[in-house]
């Protein structure tokens, strides 16, 4: 909830107490890709630095950098490829 809606204040205070970064939803969708999904480019930027991988997959085989493809943002896809 807090990524969709790109709540960054609360996303820094759940990484500090563990909050998994490769968790998922009932999709496969972990938080990166949850991010990229709500076009939430703040949100995008901060996962990394704490770790998120940029290879995993939903259910459906899709990583994060296609589902910005995908989505067709220029901005989320530059980050990615930072």
């Amino acid at each position: 909830m807090a990524i969709e809606s790109g709540h960054e204040r609360a996303i820094r205070v759940l990484l500090k107490k563990s909050a998994g970064l490769e968790s998922r939803d009932i999709r496969g969708r972990t938080p990166l890709l949850m991010a990229i999904k709500a076009k939430q480019e703040g949100v995008i930027r901060l996962l990394p630095e704490k770790g998120a991988g940029f290879e995993s997959k939903d259910k459906v085989d899709e990583t994060p950098l296609f589902s910005a493809i995908r989505s067709e943002n220029e901005g989320i896809i530059k980050l990615l490829l930072e």
